[in-house]
């Protein structure tokens, strides 16, 4: 019997690759897209020529990005919701493929897509550093220049061969985590799909210019912001952010298996695990790298970032909550942590938050660091009571968060299916809504105007979810201990409403 290449390929993979490339559009949009790039090159080095300076990097990486973050990941995500969008006409749950298997094979057919494009892109990239013209030193800012000869001169430094290949391998690892992106999101509505993933590329676009744009750029000459801000992935650094990378990749994707996953799967208990590493990585970080206490304070708001993303799409998207569960349940662990619903991710989403507000408070008593904030200065009165101001003021934010979120879940649940797909675009819009409510009852401007005592105004902040930490250092230091108590009573209403209503209702 005569065996092809595709043979030994995931079967996922190859339905994915030749559905790709019988899509017309979707070729003609890279072809156009790399011969636009060949000709922005090409007419970039004919200039060099004339004027010795290198022009189209701009162009070259919007095409980059527009390729990378968004054809390539969201023509993946547009495949999964094709298959997963009426339940009944997904016909890949009937193939004896695993719904892992399946989201897997996807993402590698997305990888190798992607990969083919930057490899073109590497080649356009050589061809650019080839023709580069020596560097030229960047002029002094001189007032009586025209502010813009200024500003573009210190807009425009030069980077080094080996910073230009970072920055392009950068754009390809977030190329690579947009796939997942897509697919993870590919389970909402198309119009909510596009908004989510609008709002993610946002966010990638403002960190890079929130880091970009630094004071340094206009008043140091030839400060190269570009550099600077590489500097942060390498090393140790790089190394930690590459492994949240794939963690983050790892969630999605197991995320992304409820579009085919029967209701007998057990889609819950594999990123309830997942979410205990990132918090996991601090620890070992304090005590590899003790000197460098601005890592480690990323990492856990990464981890942070990780529990909520990844606990509250476990709690909103579909899912079944079956008999069988609980007897598949692994043994040691606990089987309520284990099976899917609601309750269980609720209750797993309070567990997590607390197991990050105790690794933190361990790593700012771990390091002695003073801290940063000048209101800590108004209730430490001795060093002695440092820590533990600290630990109630802390405490007191992820409590009043968590109540937050823990009541726009209860909302969603009440007001939806358990079935609706949009449930985490509702639960986003009630988070909003509800905490903008509570900030605005629970801001100075309200609360000086109501007649009552320092004391009860510091409970009624507490009980009020989402007010935010800017009120609590109003708060006074004697009443920490009560207010993290009401917003604990809080916390444990709430949950305890979901877990009731995850027992009760189908």
């Amino acid at each position: 019997m005569n065996r092809y290449l595709s043979d030994y390929l995931p079967a996922a993979l190859v339905r994915d690759m030749r559905r790709s490339w019988r899509s017309r559009g979707y070729v003609a949009m890279l072809a156009l897209a790399l011969l636009a790039a060949v000709w922005v090159q090409y007419d970039a080095m004919l200039e060099t020529q004339k004027t010795m300076q290198l022009g189209g990097g701009g162009i070259l990486v919007l095409i980059g990005v527009l390729l990378m973050w968004f054809v390539i990941p969201n023509r993946a995500g547009a495949a999964v919701a094709a298959d997963s969008g009426v339940k009944g006409t997904n016909f890949m749950m009937l193939t004896p493929l695993s719904s892992r298997r399946i989201v897997w094979g996807t993402w590698f057919s997305a990888l190798v897509q992607l990969l083919l494009v930057a490899g073109v892109g590497a080649l356009i990239l050589w061809w650019r550093l080839e023709t580069t013209p020596p560097a030229q030193p960047l002029p002094a800012i001189n007032p009586a220049d025209s502010l813009g000869r200024s500003v573009g001169a210190v807009m425009s430094p030069r980077l080094s061969e080996a910073q230009q290949w970072l920055g392009y391998g950068l754009m390809v690892g977030v190329g690579v985590l947009m796939i997942a992106v897509f697919l993870f999101l590919a389970q909402l509505s198309r119009i909510f799909r596009l908004v989510a993933a609008a709002v993610v590329l946002m966010n990638v676009l403002g960190w890079f210019i929130d880091n970009y744009v630094t004071i340094d750029m206009f008043i140091h000459p030839g400060y190269n912001p570009l550099a600077d801000l590489l500097k942060g992935f390498t090393g140790y650094s790089l190394a930690v952010k590459l492994v949240d990378a794939l963690l983050l990749i790892w969630a999605l994707l197991e995320l992304a298996r409820r579009s085919y996953a029967a209701p007998a799967e057990n889609c819950s208990r594999a990123v309830r695990l997942l979410a205990l590493l990132p918090l996991a990585i601090v620890p070992v970080l304090v005590y590899l790298l003790p000197e460098n206490s601005e890592l480690v304070k990323e990492q856990l708001g990464f981890s942070l970032f990780f529990t909520g993303l990844v606990c509250l799409s476990d709690a909103l998207l579909p899912t079944y909550a079956l008999p069988a569960h609980s007897r598949r349940a692994w043994p040691v662990l606990p089987t309520y942590l284990q099976t899917p619903g609601v309750g269980q991710a609720a209750f797993y989403c309070v567990l997590m938050l607390v197991l990050n507000w105790g690794v933190a408070l361990w790593q700012t008593y771990h390091s002695g660091m003073s801290p940063d904030n000048a209101y800590f200065a108004e209730f430490c009165k001795s060093p002695e009571t440092t820590i533990q101001t600290i630990g109630l003021l802390s405490g007191l934010g992820f409590l009043n968060q968590a109540s937050l979120l823990l009541l726009a879940l209860l909302l969603t649940d009440m007001m939806s299916r358990r079935t609706n797909p949009n449930r985490p675009v509702l639960c986003a819009v009630l988070a909003l809504v509800v905490g903008a409510v509570f900030a605005i009852l629970g801001s100075p401007l309200v609360l000086d105007s109501m007649s009552v005592d320092a004391s009860l105004r510091s409970c009624i902040v507490a009980v009020l979810p989402g007010t935010g930490g800017g009120v609590f250092m109003r708060l006074l230091e004697d009443m920490l201990p009560v207010c993290c108590g009401i917003s604990g009573a809080v916390v444990v209403v709430v949950l305890a409403l979901l877990m009731w209503r995850g027992r009760i209702k189908a």
